[in-house]
């Protein structure tokens, strides 16, 4: 069998172990990056792979702004959305969604990122997306 093959098969079985992970709301963003190594690293990766198509917080660039994504969907998706947009794309109704509203741009390209590499990525993101939010608020607070 392909590494291809193996590789997804990896990457589902961690995204179904995430959605089993007992804990309280927010918990599972713990399980990906426990440490500020991992969430360095995610940054690494993002401003590597992901920065020139998107930002977080900064706006629409070639792709969509990706603050908050892990509040409009759950970390299983997205680990999933990152392993295999193509395979997302053909059976996915909310990835088809998203592809019909971005038909311009087409479909985000396959890094073939590793399960950590991914949810490193996916730290990032919560990590960005929560910093952005709290400088926002002290913005508003200060006025």
């Amino acid at each position: 069998m392909s590494t291809r093959f193996w590789s997804r098969l990896v990457v589902g079985f961690a995204a179904a172990a995430l959605i089993f992970v007992p804990g309280p709301p927010g918990a599972l963003s713990q399980v990906a990056a426990e440490t500020e190594e991992d969430n360095a690293a995610g940054g690494r990766i993002f401003k590597r792979r992901c920065a020139s198509c998107h930002s977080i917080g900064r706006g629409v660039l070639v792709g969509p702004d990706l603050r908050d994504i892990h509040k409009r969907r759950d970390r299983a998706w997205l680990i999933r959305w990152i392993a295999d947009p193509e395979g997302m794309a053909a059976s996915d109704p909310e990835a088809q969604k998203l592809l019909t509203e971005w038909k311009p741009v087409g479909i985000m390209p396959h890094f073939d990122l590793s399960e950590k590499e991914i949810t490193q990525v996916v730290a990032h993101l919560e990590k960005e997306s929560a910093e952005r939010a709290r400088k926002h608020s002290e913005r508003n607070e200060s006025r």
